[in-house]
C-alpha cells in the first residue's frame, strides 16, 4: 500500500507581510470596522477575525455611555 499524500495547503493569506499590513491599518485607524480591514488587506473577513484575535491578540470591547 502506498504512503498517503500531503494536500496541506500552503498558508497565502495570514504571512507574516499580511499581519504587518493589518496591524498598520488597525494603528492608523482604530475605528475602522473589520469589514473595511479586510476589503483594504484583500483578505476574507473571517481571516481577517483570526488575524487579529490569534496574531494580533487584540481584544473585542464596546464603548459604553452613559445617557443622561
Amino acid at each position: 500500500m502506498p504512503a498517503r499524500k500531503s494536500h496541506s495547503k500552503k498558508r497565502t493569506a495570514r504571512t507574516p507581510t499580511v499581519i504587518e499590513r493589518a496591524q498598520a491599518l488597525i494603528l492608523d485607524d482604530p475605528e475602522q470596522s473589520l469589514q473595511k480591514l479586510a476589503s483594504n488587506v484583500d483578505i476574507s473577513e473571517s481571516t481577517m477575525h483570526r488575524i487579529v484575535k490569534e496574531d494580533l491578540r487584540y481584544k473585542w470591547y464596546t464603548l459604553k455611555t452613559n445617557a443622561l
